[in-house]
């Protein structure tokens, strides 16, 4: 389910290894770019970049490549929420649907503004994903004349997941889901949907949520909202069990579902803040040691 359309792979602009030679601007502005980490082969990684750093296609080349390409992401996208009522809309919404690419630095910046309950929001994203790095991270702030008031930002993910099951690995710096897709006689590949909690300024963790896809976004959209908490909200469609792989770890399935699963997380804006910044990534796993419970599908 993607609510915005890409262009045709030919209007795409492909980008590898970053030469500081280059001209600082180089794509000039327009509605994506292609980013990928520079590696040709087995680990490659590829994110096609929207506007608010928002992406329905992220391919991860597993490695050892005996296995074809996945394009693990259905949909990769920031909200906001404004005032303490109604639904949450799509960051992108208040961009105008542009983004530009700088070499120098590697980054795809887009920017926009909405109105928060105290007036006018700006907003910019930074997207990267470095050469030989497995992980894209989009860095957004937001600043203002007035303090911010209620302003809740949300990350959501849409993993397009094989075997659809997701894992979540605690820590305190980032806090993520790992979506795993599997082949019955080879490795899994992974992708991660994480924030990085450490480097939060003037916001704080809210929560996490974990659904499915429709219904997540639904929630996200549409009054009452979304319910989010620190020590997770899960939807009974989701059950629990562990994985040799990730000890230490909770890992969840869709059990009898035809459905795949989404997660989100909230960030609060400090209310009386007129600068923040949140950082969210997906992180690739070209390789997750291959484990039976990944090996019964759920299509």
């Amino acid at each position: 389910m993607s609510h915005f359309a890409f262009p045709s792979l030919s209007t795409l602009i492909s980008v590898g290894l970053l030469s500081l030679a280059s001209a600082e601007l180089v794509a000039g502005t327009v509605s994506t770019v292609a980013l990928d980490n520079g590696i040709n082969g087995p680990r490659r990684f590829e994110v096609i970049v929207a506007a608010a750093g928002q992406t329905a296609n992220a391919v991860v080349y597993p490695a050892p490549q005996v296995t074809p390409n996945f394009d693990l992401v259905t949909e990769f996208t920031p909200f906001v929420q404004a005032g303490p009522t109604g639904g949450a809309r799509e960051l992108i919404s208040s961009s105008n649907n542009l983004v530009t690419f700088f070499a120098q630095t590697g980054i795809v910046r887009s920017s926009g503004t909405f109105t928060g309950p105290n007036g006018a929001i700006n907003w910019v994203s930074e997207a990267r994903l470095p050469a030989g790095s497995q992980r894209y991270e989009n860095t957004i702030s937001f600043n203002s004349t007035a303090p911010f008031g209620a302003v809740r930002f949300i990350s959501y993910l849409n993993g397009s997941v094989v075997d659809r099951a997701a894992a979540i690995a605690p820590g305190t710096s980032d806090f993520n889901f790992l979506y795993l897709t599997a082949d019955q006689n080879t490795s899994t590949t992974g992708l991660a949907h994480g924030i990085a909690l450490n480097r939060l300024v003037n916001a704080s963790y809210a929560g996490w949520v974990m659904r499915e896809a429709t219904t997540l976004f639904g929630n996200i959209v549409n009054p009452p909202r979304e319910v989010f908490s620190l020590s997770g909200v899960i939807d009974p469609l989701v059950q629990t069990t562990t994985d040799p792989r990730l000890p230490g770890a909770t890992v969840y399935r869709m059990f009898n579902s035809s459905n795949e699963p989404a997660t989100a997380y909230a960030v609060d804006l400090a209310a009386g803040a007129t600068s923040a910044t949140v950082v969210t990534y997906l992180n690739a796993f070209p390789v997750v040691e291959p484990d039976g419970i990944f090996k019964n599908g759920f299509e």
